[in-house]
């Protein structure tokens, strides 16, 4: 019996799960590579910022990007959640 994605923990998403969500709520991240490394840069409904941490390798900077996604729509599926009325 599959899942519902509704009765799926935040900390379950997929990459795909979370790159949907983040994309649908105006939430974008991508690498930059610098000549000291790689950056991750994200943009949240047009206003951009990027993380200070320098990734060495390519690896590493698609390991963090993956990260990243799964953050943000974890944090946005929370902060989204109807509180219950007693």
């Amino acid at each position: 019996m599959a899942r519902e994605k509704s009765t799926q923990r935040a900390s379950e998403l997929t990459i795909s799960e979370a790159m949907s969500i983040c994309l649908k709520n105006g939430i974008k991240a991508w690498v930059v590579h610098g000549m000291r490394g790689f950056l991750i840069y994200y943009s949240i409904n047009g206003k951009v910022r990027h993380y200070n941490k320098r990734l060495r390798s390519n690896r590493e900077a698609n390991e963090a990007l993956r990260k990243t996604y799964i953050n943000f729509a974890n944090k946005f599926t929370i902060d989204t959640k109807p509180k219950k009325h007693r």
